[in-house]
């Protein structure tokens, strides 16, 4: 979500497009699913980006039955 370099260091790098991020966010899909497939990209400290899934948080509707995941 930055336009420009960050002021600060950075611990890890997210690279992924609109429908993949509200995807993961909705519970349509997951956060290993979306590297798989290729629409999300992670570089950096390996403890944060195996820990994504705890520290990312996903909408409160993400959690209600008949969410229907991407096919």
């Amino acid at each position: 979500m930055l336009s420009r370099p960050p002021a600060r260091d950075v611990d890890l790098y997210v690279e992924t497009g609109v429908v993949s991020l509200g995807a993961i966010l909705e519970g349509r899909s997951n956060i290993e699913r979306e590297k798989e497939r290729g629409g999300l990209f992670l570089s950096g400290d390996p403890g944060l980006a195996c820990s994504m899934d705890r520290w990312l948080r996903t909408s409160v509707s993400a959690a209600l039955e008949g969410i229907v995941p991407l096919s």
